[in-house]
């Protein structure tokens, strides 16, 4: 089923055993800085974990984690499709899916939520702009927050700025109506918004 986002979380194996070849993180940078530079991507962070574990206590088979938003919504097969094309890998060595706790899939990529598995440092982390790394790293996702932790926040936050700071959502006025809707506030006047 072809699913469309911007916001994306593929992990690739870093052997192609089909292809006879070994990925290197270098390649896939300058992938995804090449969709950088074309505009077609704003954000992308890479790593490779070498030093997970299965539940039987064997090495996983090393593999990178990639989280990116693109600039437009596009399928996730269609974008896996173009990686494979381009890095000249076999399709099946990617397994890819939309990020819908984008935030959360950041901070995976070090295992900071995952106590139980290896911690990666974040120096291993390859990405396009460390201030967004960290934004993403430090804070939460607000599609993933339910309506309660939200009204939460709401009421103990001093301003609207404040609350879609602390949500991660900047000054988005995509979602102004729903915390507005959620405070009593909506003005007769969409434009208010």
């Amino acid at each position: 089923m072809l699913v469309k986002s911007n916001r994306f979380a593929f992990v690739i194996e870093k052997e192609d055993k089909l292809n006879n070849r070994v990925l290197s993180i270098e390649e896939i940078t300058s992938y995804f800085q090449d969709l950088l530079t074309r505009g077609a991507c704003t954000f992308y962070a890479i790593i490779l974990h070498d030093k997970d574990y299965d539940s039987n206590g064997e090495v996983k088979r090393p593999h990178y984690h990639l989280v990116f938003k693109m600039s437009s919504p596009k399928g996730d097969q269609t974008i896996a499709k173009d990686m494979a094309k381009n890095l000249m890998l076999n399709i099946n060595i990617i397994s890819y899916a939309c990020a819908l706790n984008f935030c959360g899939a950041v901070r995976y990529l070090t295992h900071l939520d995952n106590a139980d598995k290896h911690s990666y440092s974040k120096d291993e982390v390859i990405y396009s702009s460390e201030g967004e790394y960290q934004m993403f790293v430090n804070q939460m996702d607000f599609l993933d927050l339910d309506i309660s932790s939200l009204l939460n926040i709401i009421k103990s936050s001093k301003s609207l700025t404040e609350v879609y700071q602390t949500i991660g959502i900047g000054n988005a006025t995509k979602y102004r109506w729903l915390i507005k809707d959620l405070l009593g506030e909506i003005p007769l006047n969409r434009k208010e918004l």
